[in-house]
């Protein structure tokens, strides 16, 4: 009876008080300890740090498309989500240059980047579908007296990866506001577009089935909005972004600029295959639809406890990323339980 009453209190925890309700597998998911973050956090900090973000969406879908929220079945969101892609792709098209270089341009000003320290190669995709760049599973050398310590960089590497895709979740639903004046005088309906766009996906993400995500993924079903990769050789670091849209390009130009600080956190006593090990198993595609769901209340809650400029931010997250694991896990354990972390952080960051 006790488990009975347990399990009914932390599933009215996301959206409660909502007419329209997430998928209710994700709770199960997260009750069932199904997600990448068990090992980090219990389903009572990760339904709180979901209500937290759910709301977020559901209130900015009611804010942008209040017709559609009237009724938000499944079928009229993707209805209205097809026309917003269409609409964005045809007023696009005249000024992808212009908006190739103000993304990167928003993203090295937000973050202080310096002109020329880094290698953009930002494109579009013009056939609006992009593979996700899910690797298959390689047969690496691991030796077995090695794998606690791995793990220990596996968790590690999984907690900074919500640094990376909270930020950009951020960046993929706001920043285009920073930059409304430029983007008006390319088109005056484009921040509007994005608006609806960003509303509509995003709570059309949480409708979603995980395990229907996982069958899509599995069989190459699954289209990404767009992806990074960071190439490191001896004398530049070249970033390759590719995107379907505007909001697709800041997102994924930011989460490889906080992903190269968030580097700062691997280990360096590896050899190449533990290091791809690492990889592997803590950067899965997979995972990104729970990152999606979890990581930006977690970047809220840690911008709040920082208390510092954007221009600031890459260095506060470098020095976090340097932390042991146990100096970190303790932070985001005050993060996820919406504790007071800014005097601990300021301890950490000294």
């Amino acid at each position: 009876m006790d488990h009975w009453r347990f399990h009914i209190y932390i599933k009215k925890l996301i959206g409660d008080t909502f007419q329209h309700k997430p998928n209710p597998e994700i709770e199960e998911h997260i009750n069932l300890r199904l997600t990448p973050f068990t090992r980090i956090f219990d389903p009572i900090q990760l339904l709180q740090l979901c209500d937290q973000e759910y709301t977020r969406v559901y209130n900015h879908l009611e804010a942008k498309e209040y017709q559609l929220f009237q009724n938000p079945e499944l079928s009229l969101c993707l209805k209205r989500y097809e026309q917003m892609r269409n609409q964005i792709l045809s007023r696009e098209a005249p000024h992808r240059q212009q908006l190739i270089d103000l993304a990167i341009e928003i993203i090295s000003e937000i973050y202080d980047i310096p002109e020329g320290q880094l290698k953009w190669k930002v494109d579009f995709n013009l056939e609006n579908q992009i593979e996700p760049a899910e690797q298959g599973k390689e047969e690496l050398d691991i030796d077995p007296d090695r794998m606690e310590f791995l793990l220990a960089e596996i968790k590690k590497r999984t907690i900074l990866n919500t640094l990376a895709h909270g930020s950009s979740m951020h960046i993929w639903k706001s920043s285009h506001h920073i930059v409304s004046l430029e983007l008006k005088k390319l088109s005056p309906i484009l921040p509007v577009l994005y608006d609806a766009y960003t509303a509509i996906l995003g709570f059309l993400i949480w409708q979603s089935s995980p395990d229907q995500m996982q069958i899509a993924i599995d069989q190459g079903n699954l289209l990404a909005q767009g992806i990074n990769k960071i190439e490191f050789d001896e004398d530049e670091i070249e970033i390759e972004v590719q995107a379907v849209n505007f909001p697709a390009m800041l997102h994924e130009v930011n989460k490889a600029a906080i992903d190269l600080v968030i580097c700062h956190g691997l280990p360096e006593e590896v050899t190449e295959d533990e290091l791809k090990f690492i990889y592997q198993e803590a950067d899965k595609y997979k995972d990104e639809f729970w990152h999606y769901l979890v990581s930006p209340s977690l970047w809220q809650r840690l911008l709040l406890s920082l208390k510092v400029t954007t221009q600031e931010l890459p260095d506060c997250i470098m020095k976090i990323s340097q932390l042991d694991l146990n100096t970190l896990d303790h932070l985001f354990q005050l993060l996820a339980d919406d504790k007071d972390a800014e005097n601990f952080l300021k301890q950490c960051l000294k």
